[in-house]
């Protein structure tokens, strides 16, 4: 059931034929999802818990509310009705003003106003307008259930809940409510607008990245050098080798701008970190690491897969070749080619597996478990 293993070059030509778009946005979802906090945000709620005693002691007659919550039957700090989704809002925010450390909460360190914040007179607790409408029951955030009424630490305990996945996901419902309204001007426009610009950076930056590793797959290349990966900071060592992905980034970003500044970026702040003794990255996002060129490898697989068992499909027929051989290991792995028509013979290598066993039995059920799982091409083998 052997034969000769043969080359597959055409298999460059998949390659470099692969669409950039779903590539970037599956990578980029899952980088840009959890930045760390900045310096600057770690030192805004350090220095704002030392104003918590004074929170606790705000005198009622100070606090203020533009509606009589007791001379009212709605209660508008409680999940409200579908019914009466246009009232609550209507109703909220309410953010008092007249005692500075209170006002101070409603704010970010950027100065843009928390609109999802809001404070109850009768109970003196801070509560999130979106989670109270539309965060599931279950939830046991202080700012849904009773009210966040411990002014400790509270810029740290409103920057964790507005990170939280509650949060984010009440506030997607909230957008879908207010579509017709403007959406920037209602939760911290400013911080919209940056987010937003960066995405569209990090998207350029990895379009670029995606291009030189597919010039890499297509020419047969290694992506790393001999020696173990450097940190950026080293990046603008000549004297370095940085390997062959590394060094076409390099050499890109001397003609091209959106990486000159991501490169600078990623070496300034590589550096910053490094002159602090900490190990580590940190929350640096470089997209120049061995894990960052692994997910692109295993997502451009998962397209050639795709693109192979489309054409498959579309033959009709086709022919299966496999092969053992062993490794440094002394291990079986086992080569599955796949051989169809259709304007051309076109001959695929679609899998290395290992192979714990040569019985035809064996081997068999290794190779429907490919088709089937892998390849969803079905087919009768004898």
């Amino acid at each position: 059931m052997t034969a000769p293993m043969r080359s597959h070059s055409n298999k460059s030509g998949l390659l470099s034929n692969l669409s950039l778009t779903p590539l970037v946005y599956v990578l980029l979802s899952y980088l840009l999802c959890n930045i760390g906090e900045s310096d600057a945000e770690r030192a805004d709620i350090e220095t704002a818990s030392s104003e918590t005693t004074a929170l606790q002691e705000i005198p009622e007659e100070q606090a203020y509310a533009s509606v009589d919550e007791e001379a009212s039957h709605f209660d508008y700090f409680a999940r409200p009705q579908a019914q009466d989704l246009d009232t609550f809002f209507n109703y909220h925010p309410q953010q008092p003003t007249k005692h500075h450390l209170l006002a101070k909460v409603f704010h970010s360190k950027h100065g843009t106003n928390r609109k999802w914040l809001t404070y109850s007179e009768k109970t003196q607790s801070l509560y999130c307008s979106v989670c109270l409408a539309f965060a599931p029951a279950a939830g046991e955030s202080p700012f849904i259930k009773g009210g966040m009424k411990t002014w400790k630490h509270v810029h740290q305990r409103i920057g964790e809940h507005e990170k939280s996945k509650i949060h984010r996901d009440s506030a997607d419902a909230y957008f879908l409510l207010a579509k017709k309204a403007d959406i920037k001007s209602l939760l911290a426009d400013k911080q919209m607008s940056l987010h937003h610009e960066q995405v569209k950076k990090k998207r350029q930056v990895m379009e670029r990245i995606i291009d030189v590793i597919k010039v890499i797959g297509k020419c047969g290349l290694s992506y790393r050098g001999d020696k173990a990966e450097a940190a950026a900071y080293t990046l603008e060592d000549t004297a370095v080798n940085h390997g062959n992905f590394r060094e076409l980034v390099i050499l890109l970003s001397r003609y091209d701008l959106c990486l000159q500044q991501h490169i600078s970026s990623c070496i300034e702040q590589s550096k910053k970190h490094h002159d602090t003794g900490a190990k580590g990255r940190g929350s640096l996002v470089t997209l120049l690491s061995e894990d960052i060129v692994g997910k692109v490898v295993d997502a451009l697989s998962q397209v050639i897969k795709g693109t192979i068992s489309d054409e498959v499909r579309e033959a009709g027929l086709f022919s299966v070749q496999i092969d053992t051989t062993q490794d440094v290991t002394s291990k079986d792995q086992c080569a599955i080619i796949v051989r169809y028509v259709t304007d051309v013979v076109h001959e695929r290598l679609v899998a290395v597996v290992n192979c714990e066993k040569s019985t035809v039995k064996h081997l068999t059920q290794l190779l429907k478990n490919i088709l089937d799982k892998q390849w969803h091409v079905c087919g009768q083998l004898h």
